[in-house]
């Protein structure tokens, strides 16, 4: 599965096969949540990403679990900042994501 599937999922855009429309905001959104993630983690530098680029691509981890952190930790980032919601469900995602910011960072620790 591409990130930007993985993530239309977590966003919960409903779409079809073909069905583009969000992709390029998707992409950008995607892309600083990247960029924040390779601060926490070994993840390797690339210049962009696009509509076919993998975890696995961006990843190089053997450890599962701390890939399903990172993963997850995207889709609250770009959840945060394509389609924002408000109150308590904001708080809560916004300490998901500290959380898990921190939980990427003892894991990469440990694994160093």
């Amino acid at each position: 599965m591409t990130i930007l599937e993985y993530v239309k999922n977590k966003v919960d855009i409903e779409h079809e096969d073909g069905d583009n429309t969000f992709d390029s905001r998707l992409l950008v959104d995607i892309e600083s949540a990247l960029a924040e993630l390779q601060q926490l983690t070994d993840m390797k530098s690339q210049d962009g990403i696009t509509a076919n680029t993998t975890f696995e691509d961006m990843l190089a981890l053997s450890d599962q679990g701390l890939l399903m952190l990172c993963k997850t930790f995207v889709g609250i980032c770009v959840r945060l900042s394509f389609d924002p919601p408000s109150g308590s469900v904001l708080n809560s995602l916004e300490k998901s994501k500290d959380v898990i910011a921190s939980r990427i960072t003892v894991q990469t620790e440990r694994g160093s």
